[in-house]
């Protein structure tokens, strides 16, 4: 089953302005691109990009490296990371249509 099509609370109407602001307030951020899940968190030391589930699972702990995604905490802010081409060598918003938002 492709992952866009689970049963989720999907977030179909989050705008870019919307997202910028849950960043700036330090939101936990949960999306799914090309079949993978991804966690977005800042944390003091940047951006936390992990796959969800085995980060829980392991407790939900920052420095579990076997639940990050390459380039995480590569972005110290939130500037740094709006310009993070992880995304299959895309930012964030230039996959923007690509992305499906969802609630844990």
């Amino acid at each position: 089953m492709n992952k866009a099509d689970e049963p989720r609370d999907w977030v179909d109407d989050l705008t870019k302005d919307l997202f910028l602001d849950l960043l700036d307030e330090n939101q936990v951020l949960y999306f799914t691109y090309k079949n993978h899940d991804y966690l977005l968190e800042m944390y003091t030391d940047g951006m936390l990009i992990a796959d969800p589930d085995p980060y829980y699972e392991a407790g939900g702990w920052p420095n579990h490296k076997e639940c990050q995604y390459p380039l995480s905490f590569k972005a110290k802010t939130v500037a740094e990371f709006l310009r993070l081409p992880f995304l299959d060598g895309k930012t964030m918003f230039e996959q923007w249509d690509n992305i499906y938002f969802w609630n844990y």
